[in-house]
């Protein structure tokens, strides 16, 4: 078996095994570079939660030794009742070792041999059907899967009749990179493994009908040649299996009982992004029946994080925030449906935990990550770099002490999100342009990045300035306009520059402020308004263009609209608001470490009658209350979005009697701003203003943080609903 059908050699792959006794336990399992097992326990304590002090002092990475594994190897484990532990590893003779641990005896005295003929690197499964039930899985170099079993009545099956070959070699010529099963109930098995060509392959046991006699197909796919399959059994009736494909993004398929077929033949497999390694190990674990969380670690060595429940639907990539990992495989345990516990293995044989606990809009917060010592091993890495050299992007990289040989590492570095250390991505990779006015505008955007990218080498015909980042598995391009240099033409100019840097953009965003037109619309100070053709315009209209005539000023021409598939996201991002789904207040409270961008800093929300003007100063502590308009208070202060026509142009729009003029002309106007008008008809994108003021006489700038902030959070809301593999379908702005 050669090195490229694992998902990684320079692994430390770490197993983590929940019991529960009267208490709960951890066990962890890890082979180090020396070829033997490891493990270290942790019982229950402080309130349930992880606490380094809690790891038994007994069990600080205590040697299971008796046999000699490759460095690194797989180690498979179980507890088929909480008393119990089954190990299982393969050695470097190619035979399948097996130890155990009981709670009335303690370690078994060195491990059993129960046979096999496998690549001295097989990744090994295991299962437990029932308590007194095993069932062993592993791909030998043929490319056939081989099963053997284990009964408390009739010892191994492989020691009396020698393993059973499942087949296999006809969908590849060698071992792949891990047999994934599941039992979802203990008649039944689901076994799957890629094959050569990137198909996946499964097949079925159950006690009445026995294996299915051929391999089936649950639906083509993109992998890379016998990528990592991860499946999960979170019902009896239901099977979800999970691969990285070639693309870096992560793909599902799902089966339930009562379905004609997997969704994957039926529907093709659902893409939920990502940006990944090609066939990177995918952590999956079902906290309940109704609920999935996914892991993965990305070329930036940082934890990313993706959950589903029927109530929201799949919910995107988010980067959990602290160290920056150099593993490529975790391990997790739930145990409870409201905790779930983290664990990976550094390189240099760190190992490092994270705890979760459910928050209150279904999702899982973390805290830090806790390191639990290193492993007794060497810490230099074998081999070649730890990051593939067809990568498109470097991971952290820590090369100081590097040597031909391998790689040194020290501890993984604690990083702030606004270092931008996520390596760099090549400009065909940006999808998305996001084009901002101001230096509060593009401030807000950059907090609503889950990830930073390093700059890229400047284009000597490009004046723009870059921020490079990632939001649900998007690349972006956020730029500014030149300061001072606000308007029509300013923008116009900053967009063609980004089109001709970043030839794959699909459509791209304008996001900021702009004053809002009370009227028909209840729009008030900090909501926002989305562009979306209304009365005959495609979202937005330049209202100060045209020509003078005998008959007065004559508005002419028409902006084209957002592209169709912002159209459809807007559509869905909808949607998602009328069934409480949305999560704008989530994204804005994650900012509240900066004051300036707090709605409380910005004041109260005054409306005046539109023909009474401001009088003197920078405030309206002058102006008289009795021309205050009298509105009915909200019940909450969340985010409201508002969608129609939005006017741009070259003048501020400080009127109010004007600015309720021209929203007349045209049907009903929710929004000024004054760059739009430039971009729609060669940039095609969507227009997002958060309301700082209401384009009258008495604007300021107290509400411009937050409406700023508000608009970004509405943008990056926008960005998750729309899949990335949709975008790469979409034409090029070009």
């Amino acid at each position: 078996m050669d090195s490229e059908s694992l998902p990684n050699i320079h692994d430390f792959p770490i197993t983590a095994v929940l019991r529960t006794l009267e208490r709960d336990y951890l066990d962890l399992f890890v082979c180090g570079n020396d070829g033997q097992v490891y493990t270290s326990r942790w019982s229950e304590g402080y309130n349930g939660r992880i606490h380094l002090s809690r790891w038994s002092e007994e069990y600080v990475w205590k040697p299971l030794r008796g046999v000699t594994s490759p460095p690194r190897a797989y180690v498979a484990a179980v507890a088929r009742k909480p008393s119990q532990l089954d190990l299982f590893v393969c050695g470097q003779d190619g035979h399948i070792y097996t130890t155990w641990w009981s709670l009335k005896r303690d370690w078994h005295s060195g491990w059993r041999d129960i046979g096999g003929s496998f690549p001295s690197n097989t990744h090994v499964t295991v299962v437990a059907r029932q308590p007194e039930q095993l069932d062993l899985f592993a791909s030998a170099q043929s490319g056939d899967v081989y099963t053997c079993w284990w009964t408390k009545r009739g010892n191994w099956s492989s020691l009396s009749q020698g393993w059973t070959c499942l087949g296999g070699r006809l969908h590849r010529k060698t071992a792949s990179a891990n047999v994934a099963v599941v039992s979802r109930n203990p008649n039944a098995l689901d076994v799957f493994f890629c094959d050569e060509d990137g198909q996946v392959c499964y097949k079925a046991w159950t006690k009445k009908d026995g294996w299915y006699l051929h391999w089936r197909n649950p639906g083509p796919s993109s992998l890379p040649s016998r990528a990592f399959i991860t499946a999960v059994s979170r019902r009896p009736d239901q099977l979800d299996i999970f691969a990285c494909a070639s693309d870096g993004q992560v793909y599902t398929s799902w089966w339930r009982e009562g379905d004609a077929d997997w969704s994957g033949v039926r529907h093709g497999w659902k893409c939920l992004g990502g940006h990944f390694r090609p066939g990177a190990h995918v952590n999956a674990l079902a906290t309940k029946p109704e609920n999935l969380e996914l892991f993965v670690i990305g070329n930036n060595g940082f934890m990313y994080n993706a959950w589903w429940n029927p109530k929201h639907g799949w919910d995107y990539w988010t980067r959990i925030r602290g160290h920056a990992m150099s593993g490529g495989r975790t391990s997790s345990v739930s145990r409870s449906q409201e905790t779930l516990d983290l664990f990976v293995c550094d390189y240099d044989g760190q190992v490092y935990t994270l705890g979760g606990e459910i928050s209150k809009d279904s999702s899982f917060q973390f805290a830090e990550w806790c390191s639990l010592g290193t492993l007794p091993v060497t810490r230099q890495v074998p081999g070649p770099s730890l990051i593939p050299s067809n990568s498109t992007t470097d991971g952290l990289l820590d090369t100081r002490s590097g040597s031909a040989a391998g790689v040194q590492r020290t501890f993984p570095l604690q990083l702030d999100r606004a270092v931008t250390l996520f390596g760099k991505h090549r400009r065909e990779e940006y999808t998305v342009g996001w084009i901002c006015a101001l230096p509060v505008e593009l401030a807000a955007a950059e907090e609503m990045l889950d990830e930073e990218h390093e700059d890229l080498e400047k284009d000597e015909n490009d004046n723009n300035v870059y921020t490079l980042g990632q939001i649900g598995g998007h690349n972006i391009v956020l730029a500014g306009l030149p300061a001072g240099q606000t308007g029509i033409g300013s923008a116009a100019v900053v967009a063609t520059q980004l089109k001709a840097t970043f030839k794959r953009v699909r459509f791209g965003l304008m996001v900021g402020i702009g004053g809002g037109v009370p009227g028909k619309e209840d729009i008030r100070l900090g909501d926002v308004v989305i562009s979306q053709p209304n009365q005959g315009h495609g979202g937005v209209i330049q209202y100060d263009f045209g020509k003078a005539t005998p008959s007065g000023f004559e508005r002419t021409g028409f902006l084209n609209s957002p592209p169709p598939a912002l159209l459809s996201a807007v559509t869905r991002m909808r949607a998602n608001y009328l069934r409480r789904k949305s999560k704008l207040s989530e994204y804005v409270s994650k900012v509240q470490n900066l004051p300036e961008f707090t709605r409380d800093n910005a004041g109260p929300d005054i409306l005046y009658e539109a023909s009474y003007n401001h009088v003197g100063g920078d405030s309206c502590e002058m102006c008289s209350a009795d021309k205050v308009v009298d509105r009915r208070p909200r019940k909450s202060n969340g985010i409201v979005v508002h969608y129609g026509t939005i006017a741009s142009g070259n003048r501020v729009m400080k009127d109010g009697t004007t600015r309720d003029g021209v929203s007349r002309d045209f049907g009903g106007v929710l929004c000024f701003e004054m760059e739009a008008a430039g971009l729609m008809d060669n940039f095609p994108c969507l227009v997002i203003r958060g309301i700082c003021d209401y384009a009258d006489s008495h604007k300021n700038k107290r509400w411009q943080s937050y409406a700023a902030l508000a608009a970004a959070a509405c943008a990056k809301e926008l960005l998750l609903v729309i899949p990335p593999a949709d975008v790469a379908k979409t034409r090029t702005v070009e």
